[in-house]
């Protein structure tokens, strides 16, 4: 995950990994969402791997998901390195979770979006 590559950058980093190899229990948690998700990942990223992002989006239950690359991007950049195509993930995304319901269904949406333009 995130902090396997945070380690190598932490003095006795990859130690404190043998001791808390998942310390906020992700894998164990990622069955558990079934809500819409989009994975936005920067390939230059040398904060969270690709491989950690996929390894996420794969273990996530939603039948709604999409992992969208985006080649030129690194961890913060991912607006600016092809605007166009985040717009248009995040619009595609979002008529997905908005899109209309029959009278009397209940849903219920809960996302998280971290973005830095």
């Amino acid at each position: 995950m995130w902090w396997q590559s945070l380690a190598e950058k932490v003095p006795n980093g990859h130690s404190l990994l043998s001791v808390l190899p998942d310390p906020l229990e992700t894998i164990s948690k990622l069955p558990d969402v079934t809500v819409p998700l989009l994975v936005m990942h920067g390939e230059q990223d040398n904060i969270v791997p690709v491989a950690q992002g996929l390894r996420c989006y794969e273990g996530v239950s939603s039948m709604d998901k999409r992992f969208k690359r985006f080649p030129r991007a690194n961890h913060n950049n991912l607006y600016r390195s092809q605007p166009h195509e985040f717009t248009k993930e995040l619009e595609h995304f979002m008529d997905l979770v908005f899109k209309p319901v029959a009278p009397g269904d209940v849903q219920v949406r809960v996302f998280v979006m971290s973005v830095s333009i």
